[in-house]
């Protein structure tokens, strides 16, 4: 157990301080950070009049989005071993980000309809994971 805490802080570490790595892009090198980018799988996405995306701001995106994905990664992987169910819940999260870090390459977020079914989706699998009996956990406490 002290092992996969180890290695859960490392992550958690890491994961913290590549959300900080825009830095390095912006001070070495200004004429990429703050070129105009289009990185969305939807073609037919075009961002608002008046406003644009720059390399500097999506890689602050990605990199906001890969710390949530390794927060809750890490979270999960380490509840599983105290409580399946609290283990089952983070998972719940993790899927919810995943698909957000998806919707953020896919269209810019702009999918409204996605996001309701998937907070559907995600409180039906929450109200799964809490009220379905599982007696396989070692701290009973937990949940």
């Amino acid at each position: 157990m002290k092992r996969k805490v180890l290695i859960g802080s490392v992550l958690v570490a890491i994961a913290f301080l590549q959300m900080e790595s825009f830095k390095i892009l912006e001070y070495w090198w200004p004429k990429v950070a703050y070129r105009e980018y289009y990185p969305f799988i939807d073609k037919d996405y075009h961002f608002p009049a008046g406003y644009k995306l720059t390399v500097v701001w999506w890689w602050k995106l990605c990199s906001i989005d890969l710390k949530n994905l390794i927060l809750m990664a890490v979270i999960a992987w380490l509840f599983w071993e105290f409580s399946r169910k609290l283990g089952s819940l983070f998972m719940c999260y993790l899927f919810y980000y995943l698909t957000d870090h998806f919707l953020l390459w896919y269209n810019y977020r702009s999918s409204e309809w996605i996001y309701m079914v998937e907070n559907g989706c995600i409180i039906l699998s929450i109200m799964l994971v809490v009220f379905v009996k599982d007696n396989r956990t070692k701290i009973k406490s937990l949940i």
